[in-house]
């Protein structure tokens, strides 16, 4: 998520990641199937609004988010902005994507 919000990398070092055998095991599991084709597509719907983000792109943004029909997503997304509110509140000077906030 770090690459959608500059500073939400710090945030995210903070938490401890689970670890990856318990993780495998879960997903290889009767439903593993599933599970994989539903974290497949949340990747690939991340990846492209990434692709917009990065470009500075808000209304492509939007429609990604829109046309992905998984509301993971955009919590992904919106919680990336609020973990780093310098970027939402204008105060980030500089970085990837676009400014959140007034100024026009």
């Amino acid at each position: 998520f770090a690459a959608f919000v500059r500073g939400a990398a710090a945030a995210a070092a903070a938490t401890e990641a689970p670890d990856e055998a318990a993780v495998l095991a879960r997903l290889g599991g009767a439903d593993g199937s599933v599970v994989s084709g539903i974290l497949t597509a949340r990747l690939t719907s991340l990846r492209v609004t990434n692709m917009f983000w990065t470009r500075g792109d808000i209304r492509g943004v939007a429609d990604a988010l829109r046309k992905s029909g998984d509301p993971s997503v955009v919590v992904d997304v919106i919680t990336s902005v609020l973990q780093a509110p310098q970027v939402a509140g204008g105060g980030g000077g500089g970085g990837n994507g676009p400014r959140m906030g007034g100024g026009g």
